[in-house]
C-alpha cells in the first residue's frame, strides 16, 4: 500500500500483511539528514511500540547495496518487553534517503516482519527498491 510521506517529497510503502514497510524521500526544506533519521525513528516507534518513552536504539553500519557505492546505511534496532523493531536507513550524497522498517514479537508469531541481516540482506523488496532509484548527483 503506497501513500505520500507526510511532510516530505517521497512515499511510504506499507506491507498489507506484515508489520513492515519501506520509504523513499527527501528531508524537509532546512532539515539535515540526522534530523530526518530521528524523525523516521520516531515514526516507526509510534507505529509499533505505542507505550515506548525515549526508546534506546542500537546502530550498526550497513554496506551499500551491490552496484551503488555512493550510499551509506545504518541498521538500527530498539525494543520493549514484547516486541523488537528494526530500521534500515540508507542515504545518498544528493540528499535522498530510503529504507525498510519492521516489527517482530520476541515470542515469534506468524505475522512477524522479516528482519534484515547485518549485511542488509533478507528482504528482496528493499533490494529491488534500491535498484529502482535513479541516483544523479
Amino acid at each position: 500500500m503506497a501513500m505520500d510521506f507526510s511532510g516530505h517529497t517521497g512515499k511510504l510503502f506499507l506491507d498489507p500483511q506484515k508489520p513492515a514497510g519501506m520509504f523513499v524521500g527527501y528531508p524537509k526544506d532546512g532539515q539535515d539528514m540526522n534530523s530526518f533519521v530521528n524523525e523516521v525513528k520516531n515514526m516507526v516507534v509510534a507505529m509499533f511500540l505505542h507505550d515506548a518513552k525515549n526508546p534506546a536504539w542500537g546502530s550498526a553500519p550497513l554496506p551499500p547495496h551491490k552496484g551503488i557505492d555512493s550510499e551509506s546505511g545504518n541498521l538500527m534496532t530498539t525494543s520493549d518487553d514484547k516486541m523488537e523493531v528494526q530500521l534500515a536507513f540508507y542515504s545518498r550524497p544528493e540528499g535522498m534517503a530510503y529504507g525498510y522498517f519492521g516489527m517482530r514479537h520476541k515470542k515469534a508469531k506468524g505475522d512477524d516482519a522479516k528482519f534484515l541481516d547485518s549485511n542488509g540482506s533478507g528482504v528482496k523488496a528493499l533490494d529491488e527498491l534500491a535498484k529502482s532509484i535513479q541516483s544523479k548527483p
